[in-house]
């Protein structure tokens, strides 16, 4: 029996791997959107996450817009929005809006 891989298919794109930090990033913008309707500031991402540099947290975001998780609408205020793929994974995380979300610790991203 021939070995089975795994190959690029353009039927069945991939997600690139998230850091921790950027899959705690996608949880809270995805339970911040199912709770307030809107997606959160980078100012309410960072004090969420305990970062005190928005800088890092739109660095944050930007590796998530590249690895195709997150569209951001540029110079629009809360203009972040997922790619389908990014909400089929943030739906598979099954996040409860009237519940308080984490800051994950662990190494395992999740992703």
């Amino acid at each position: 029996m021939a070995p089975h891989f795994e190959s690029y298919s353009p039927l069945r794109p991939r997600l690139k791997r998230l850091t921790v930090q950027e899959t705690n990033t996608v949880r809270y913008i995805a339970w911040y959107i199912l709770r307030h309707g809107h997606p959160p500031t980078l100012k309410t991402i960072a004090a969420w996450l305990g970062v005190k540099s928005v800088t890092a947290v739109w660095e944050f975001v930007e590796e998530i817009v590249h690895k195709g998780y997150l569209l951001k609408e540029p110079a629009v205020a809360r203009g972040l929005s997922f790619t389908d793929l990014g909400e089929q994974w943030a739906m598979a995380q099954k996040i409860d809006p009237n519940s308080a979300i984490t800051v994950t610790r662990t190494l395992d991203s999740g992703a």
